[in-house]
């Protein structure tokens, strides 16, 4: 390991700021899915898998 405790300590935040975007764009996903038209949901998995 060749990082510096302020290096670790900065992919550690940058890598908790990934986590919470991940986290919300899934929530998106989930609401969309629960509410939405099957022809809405069927589109936004086409759009994900592009």
């Amino acid at each position: 390991m060749h990082y510096t405790p302020r290096q670790i300590a900065a992919w550690l935040h940058f890598g908790e700021i990934n986590r919470r975007h991940e986290m919300a764009d899934e929530l998106v996903i989930g609401m969309n899915a629960a509410r939405g038209d099957p022809k809405d949901v069927q589109k936004q998995i086409e759009d994900l898998r592009e």
